[in-house]
């Protein structure tokens, strides 16, 4: 991680959770991170608590499914930092609905989880890519992905809405910048998807299980938010030449595909 001391990473999502972790793990490592996310009061208390690590958390409220908060945050970052050389595109939502339904209205849902989950992941890659290429850095994009977004085998009583379209998207999206970097022959950044099985997160909460999520947790095998970091970390960690495509980790004795 030497070549990383004192860098810039942004962590989108950061407020709990994988992100919040990820966040917490940057900064050990002496790396300056900016956490974005929604509810910024959180981002502000993860740095408070952790002051005394080598690399330093810094909160900045932006909605990843609005445009112009991420253009004005980018240009924030630009003109406060001088520019970012990793970004860990971490923020999604979950809601527990059908597509299809007679009786429930799901059309905010639905655009917000895809403007969430996709758009805003690519529009965040954008602006790293610009960032980067610009000053001609080293640089790394991490999108924390699903095994929804691979294979996705259908259960009634787990009704994940578009989330699992919006993570094939993420994995298309990925490669497709992957490719795009290549053609470019930019052998300075690399980009990477990290899809984790199931992972212990206020998600659940939020996607409106309710009190049921704990029994979830009780049944089924479970990763810690810590352990997707450990992933984004392992990735960090490799020699420039090497571009990992893919990380797929599931808990021990998960049985989704």
């Amino acid at each position: 991680m030497e070549k990383w001391l004192g860098k810039t990473a942004v962590v989108t999502g950061a407020s709990s959770g994988i992100g919040a972790a990820i966040c917490v793990d940057l900064a050990r490592q002496g790396v300056n991170v900016i956490g974005l996310a929604r509810r910024v009061e959180k981002v502000e208390e993860l740095s408070n608590t952790h002051k005394s690590l080598s690399g330093k958390i810094f909160a900045r409220k932006c909605d990843i499914s609005s445009v112009s908060d991420i253009k004005e945050t980018f240009s924030w970052i630009e003109s406060t930092f001088g520019g970012l050389e990793i970004l860990v595109n971490n923020a999604a939502k979950l809601k527990y609905m059908n597509i299809l339904s007679k009786d429930e209205d799901n059309t905010e849902d639905v655009i917000a989880t895809i403007n969430t989950n996709l758009t805003g992941v690519i529009l965040c890659a954008q602006e790293a890519f610009k960032s980067m290429a610009k000053r001609d850095v080293y640089g790394y994009i991490v999108n924390i992905n699903s095994v929804s977004g691979h294979l996705y085998t259908y259960d009634p009583e787990w009704r994940e809405n578009v989330y699992p379209a919006t993570k094939h998207g993420v994995t298309a999206a990925t490669e497709v910048m992957r490719v795009e970097l290549a053609a470019m022959k930019n052998l300075k950044i690399r980009i990477s998807s990290v899809s984790p099985g199931f992972v212990k997160t206020n998600i659940f909460n939020a996607a409106g299980f309710g009190e049921d999520v704990d029994k979830v947790f009780e049944g089924w095998p479970v990763l810690e938010p810590e352990d997707v970091s450990d992933a984004v970390l392992y990735l960090l960690k490799t020699k420039s030449h090497v571009n990992i495509r893919e990380i797929t980790i599931q808990p021990t004795g998960e049985r989704l595909n």
